[in-house]
C-alpha cells in the first residue's frame, strides 16, 4: 500500500539564497541613508528589495527568516551606542524593530499578492507610512527614530511636503515611487487589462513624480523673500516618553531651567 500523502516540496536553493541577497541589500540601502554615512538616496531604493522579495518569495521560509534576521542586525547597528547605557537593552529593542520590519513585509505580500493584489505603489507607501506612524506616534507612547522619511529633510522640494503633512507625506511620495519602481521590477502590472494598466501607472507617476514634489514645492519657494532667520533649537536630555508625557505645568517648570542652564 503507497502513502496517499506527499509531503511538500522543498524551497529550491536558489530561492533561499535570494531571499538572503534581497535582504541584506534592503538592510544595507536604509542603513548607509541614515548617519553617519547620510547617503539619503538610497532610502528612494531601500524598500524595493524588501517589497520584492515579499510580493515573489514562493515559500514563507524563502523571506521571513532573512528580513527577519537582516533587519535585526540593522537595528543593532543603529543602536549599538546604547550599550554604553543598557547592554541588555539592545537586543530586545533590535528584535522588537525587526518584528515590525517583518509585519511591514508580511503586510506587502498581504495586499500585492494575495486576493486583493493592489499594485505596489499603493501598498509600499500605505504600508510603510502607516507602520511608521503607529510606530512612531502609538504604539508604547513612541519611538520616532529612523522612520523612513526621515533622509528626505536633505532634498528641499520633498521636505517641503511636510508644510502639507508633516513627514508622512514625505513618506507616502517617497514609498510611491518606490512602489513604482518594484512594480517594473516585479512586472506585476501584465497581470492586469492593458486599460487598467495604464490607468494605474499614470495615477502613480502623476502622484510621484509631479504633484507631490513639485506643486508644493513651488508654492514652498514662491513665498520665500530672500530674508534669514535664525533659529535656536534646544535638545534637552529626556526620554521620548517623557516628552509625549510632558504636562503644561511641567514644563512652565522645567522650560525656565533649562533657559538658565544655558
Amino acid at each position: 500500500m503507497t502513502d496517499s500523502t506527499t509531503a511538500e516540496p522543498a524551497s529550491p536553493p536558489h530561492g533561499m539564497r535570494r531571499g538572503w541577497v534581497l535582504a541584506a541589500v534592503f538592510a544595507l540601502l536604509f542603513a548607509f541613508s541614515f548617519p553617519p554615512f547620510g547617503w539619503w538616496p538610497l532610502i528612494l531604493l531601500a524598500p524595493i528589495p524588501l517589497a520584492v522579495l515579499a510580493t515573489t518569495a514562493t515559500r514563507r521560509r524563502d523571506w521571513v527568516l532573512p528580513i527577519f534576521v537582516c533587519s535585526t542586525i540593522l537595528w543593532v547597528w543603529f543602536h549599538w551606542w546604547i550599550i554604553e547605557v543598557s547592554v541588555a537593552g539592545v537586543i530586545p529593542l533590535a528584535l522588537y524593530l525587526a518584528c515590525f520590519t517583518t509585519v511591514c513585509a508580511w503586510l506587502i505580500r498581504l495586499l500585492s499578492s494575495g486576493g486583493v493584489r493592489l499594485p505596489l505603489w499603493l501598498t509600499v507607501p500605505v504600508v510603510l507610512t502607516g507602520l511608521d506612524f503607529f510606530r512612531a506616534s502609538i504604539f508604547l507612547d513612541g519611538y520616532p527614530w529612523y522612520l523612513f522619511f526621515q533622509p528626505w529633510i536633505d532634498l528641499l522640494p520633498v521636505a517641503s511636503l511636510a508644510w502639507w503633512g508633516g513627514g508622512w507625506l514625505v513618506g507616502i511620495w517617497a514609498g510611491t515611487l518606490s512602489g513604482l519602481i518594484a512594480e517594473v521590477w516585479c512586472l506585476r502590472s501584465k497581470e492586469a487589462p492593458r486599460r487598467t494598466r495604464i490607468l494605474l501607472w499614470a495615477c502613480g507617476l502623476v502622484l510621484a513624480g509631479v504633484v507631490l514634489p513639485v506643486w508644493p514645492g513651488r508654492l514652498w519657494t514662491s513665498g520665500n523673500t530672500g530674508e534669514s532667520l535664525s533659529v535656536l533649537a534646544i535638545q534637552t536630555n529626556l526620554p521620548t516618553d517623557n516628552k509625549i508625557g510632558w504636562t503644561m505645568e511641567r514644563k512652565l517648570e522645567d522650560v525656565p531651567a533649562f533657559i538658565d542652564q544655558t
